[in-house]
């Protein structure tokens, strides 16, 4: 009764293998009352609408159940229902380990989302957790693991100094420094100099799973959304229904139909992509951004994925 080896049989199976493990554990579920069966059965259904409904309801069933937590807040978020998404990850996190390890970093943001940049309420969870710890003291514009001069990139975006962060990476010689320069041509107040030298760059090698976003949204802004698409398919696994999608609501952004690009996005799977779009919409329209979607943003992508959008994103009390 292993649900996360459950969890990976079910995520190598074709579409038979999968129905095939469905009604496995259908049947274990119905000779055993296990909730964990009755998860792994739910988790072979297409997703989409009947699969989330089929989980708030396992959850309302079984609410002590960590995993059948975990789901219903993935589908509380994607509804953005916030307050509700964290309720079902904080009984995940309390009830597994194995669930609060894999969701730990999700239900961080979740609370920010829901609680603001209060480092009293966040580090009640995450003080046992170095990265999460060392992102803190980013966010809170404290300079952390100074021997190490690219922090000092996300250090002064975190505090709105664009030019100052591009002039770092000016000094910088490392191999990577073409991967931050996306965060510089991303932010507000970055020159169009700025921007030419992350279009100039090799994009295989200096895009990566944590500026992907902020590369997407620069790509976006110049029009040049084929580009986009790619980084994109490569790094979110964005299908055609999905790119289609984004491309939508990206027109209904350039016509100032925010409600309407906003609803659109709230179908996709789920609260990352969903707020990874409103990350790209940023950055495709600067300063005319809603105040709302900048802090979204903010709480939910961490210093290290997002560049500055005009609105920092503080601690009550600084480290």
């Amino acid at each position: 009764n292993d649900v996360h080896a459950g969890r990976t049989l079910m995520d190598a199976a074709n579409a038979a293998e999968k129905r095939k493990m469905g009604e496995d554990f259908r049947r274990k579920f119905e000779k055993s009352n296990d909730p964990n069966f009755w998860y792994l059965y739910v988790r072979t259904l297409d997703e989409g609408p009947k699969q989330d409904a089929e989980f708030l309801n396992a959850y309302q069933r079984f609410p002590r159940n960590a995993w059948l937590a975990q789901a219903a807040g993935s589908v509380f978020a994607k509804q953005g229902e916030w307050e509700q998404a964290l309720n079902a990850y904080e009984l995940a996190t309390k009830n597994s380990m194995t669930v609060r390890n894999l969701i730990l970093s999700y239900r961080y943001r979740l609370d920010r989302i829901v609680n603001g940049p209060v480092s009293s309420v966040k580090f009640r969870f995450y003080n046992d957790d170095y990265y999460l710890t060392f992102i803190q003291q980013l966010e809170d514009g404290v300079l952390a693991d100074a021997y190490d001069p690219i922090n000092l990139v996300y250090y002064e975006l975190s505090n709105g100094n664009v030019q100052t962060a591009a002039g770092t990476l000016d000094n910088y010689t490392g191999s990577d420094k073409a991967s931050f320069q996306w965060y510089v041509a991303a932010s507000r107040g970055a020159t169009q100099e700025d921007i030419d030298k992350a279009l100039g760059s090799n994009f295989k090698e200096s895009v990566h799973s944590g500026n992907v976003l902020c590369a997407a949204g620069v790509l976006a802004r110049f029009n040049r959304e084929k580009e986009s698409k790619a980084l994109l398919e490569r790094y979110y696994g964005l299908d055609e229904t999905d790119w289609k999608l984004l491309e939508s609501a990206l027109q209904d952004v350039r016509s100032g139909r925010l409600n309407e690009a906003e609803e659109k996005m709230r179908t996709s799977d789920s609260f990352v992509t969903h707020l990874g779009f409103k990350l790209i919409a940023c950055v495709v329209l600067q300063e005319k951004a809603p105040e709302s979607w900048i802090k979204e943003v903010n709480a939910c992508f961490m210093v290290n994925e997002r560049p500055w959008l005009g609105i920092p994103f503080r601690s009550e009390n600084s480290l």
